[in-house]
């Protein structure tokens, strides 16, 4: 019979065969480093593609440093260091088309500023001296935590975000990185004006902070910006926690019942402390898995027809991580289908993969991460939170470097330690009989 090249096997032979591909580089290069006096970090990328600045502020803390039965409170605290009191100065946001948002991870909050580059200096005009000294007035308060409740609600009504959060709290319990970010209505109503306050005083200092900024201007010129508007945060600052690490519950199988036409289900499996050599093998492993064509995952959906989604996610934290295969499908395929992702997975524990295919694995994982770090958002949070982790801005451009490092042999001894049945937890969010017989 003849045999068809598909496009994406024409293409992988194409990248197999290509000198360059040894040599993918990240977008512009990175800039320096600087530190202020006040102990800030600063981290400047040049990218002129295009005369627009994103700033990324991360501090340090995250949901580790918040207080059992306060889950909520670095969200909150964050999106409260936003509210601009200031009518005119809100409208002048508005006029100015500059944008804010908020997030909350295990080991950090995160604010990321968006502005055309002529108007970076009046929105940190209004922006800096908002977040370094914000209003926590009982009416902001009120409107924000009302804000977050509703929100939380919509968050959960997504199965994949559920299931995600419901395999964090099974590895590490229901506060610090298995918390909720967003908390819940007893948590967040818990929460005092002077709690959040504290939580302000202790984190949002210079000390804290890594302030990570793309932008078209010349790396002087934004350091001089940033320096006038980020100079005046106090040092110093709380201790930053540390994570306990994650257990393996004895419960392996999480039912949250759903009425829906479709079932996600997905089995999660604790990964180690962050490490330059640890980050890379578990992308190597999530790219192995994921949604594309080819993927260890792919033929539930393309060959089996057991799935309209499948996908694999890396959670990425300082003292631990969680990797996450999984899929969506039909509530009368539910139990087929787990018995397909489970059998998918026990097989690479049991077999690995061979050289060839390990080869060009780390030739699709290289492009992969090139792609993922070219815009410029992705590019400045990532350099912020690889400094936060302690693998430093660095790592951006010398992953490279550690994956040609790595070995076959090395990638089988990696999933031989992560993907053990036994240390499994599998998730279904849907229907009761999605989840088979218990």
């Amino acid at each position: 019979m003849k045999k068809t090249i598909t496009p994406v096997v024409l293409m992988v032979l194409f990248l197999a065969a290509w000198p360059g591909a040894q040599e993918l580089k990240i977008g512009p290069a990175s800039g320096r480093k600087h530190i202020l006096e006040n102990g800030l970090t600063l981290l400047l990328n040049r990218d002129e593609s295009s005369a627009t600045t994103v700033i990324q502020i991360l501090v340090r803390g995250g949901q580790l440093a918040e207080p059992a039965g306060k889950q909520g409170l670095a969200y909150l605290t964050t999106r409260l260091s936003l509210d601009i009191s200031d009518e005119s100065e809100a409208r002048d946001m508005i006029k100015y088309a500059s944008t804010c948002e908020v997030s909350s991870a295990g080991d950090h909050s995160l604010i990321r500023i968006r502005c055309l580059t002529s108007l970076l200096e009046k929105t940190l005009d209004i922006l800096s001296g908002v977040i370094r000294k914000p209003l926590f007035s009982g009416i902001r308060i009120d409107r924000i935590r009302e804000f977050m409740i509703h929100f939380g609600r919509k968050e959960r009504d997504d199965a994949v975000k559920l299931g995600h959060w419901t395999a964090l709290a099974a590895f590490f319990g229901a506060t610090g990185y298995g918390g909720f970010p967003l908390g819940n209505e007893q948590t967040l109503k818990s929460l005092k004006g002077r709690e959040i306050s504290e939580f302000h005083k202790r984190h949002f200092t210079g000390e804290r902070m890594i302030i990570s900024a793309s932008s078209d201007l010349k790396e002087d010129d934004l350091l001089a910006i940033l320096k006038k508007y980020f100079s005046g945060f106090g040092p110093g600052g709380a201790q930053l926690p540390s994570a306990a690490g994650p257990i393996v519950p004895e419960k392996k199988e999480w039912l949250v019942e759903k009425d829906a036409k479709q079932a996600f289900i997905s089995r999660a499996f604790a990964l180690p402390a962050i490490s330059p050599r640890g980050y890379v093998l578990a992308f190597l492993l999530e790219y192995l898995l994921g949604p594309r064509p080819g993927s260890r995952l792919w033929p539930i959906r393309a060959e089996d027809q057991l799935a309209y989604n499948i996908n694999s996610k890396v959670t990425a934290m300082k003292d631990a991580g969680l990797l996450e295969a999984y899929l969506e499908t039909d509530r009368t395929k539910a139990e087929t289908a787990r018995l397909a992702l489970r059998a998918v997975l026990n097989r690479l524990y049991q077999e690995g993969v061979g050289e060839d295919e390990f080869l060009r694995l780390r030739i699709g994982a290289r492009a992969e991460f090139t792609r993922l770090n070219e815009p410029r958002d992705i590019r400045s949070e990532n350099l912020a939170k690889f400094e936060a982790w302690g693998l430093g801005q660095e790592f951006l451009s010398g992953f490279d470097s550690v994956l040609n490092a790595l070995t076959p042999l090395d990638f089988e001894e990696f999933i031989k330690t992560v993907l053990k049945p036994e240390s499994a937890v599998e998730v279904v969010v849907g229907p009761a009989e999605s989840a088979g017989e218990r």
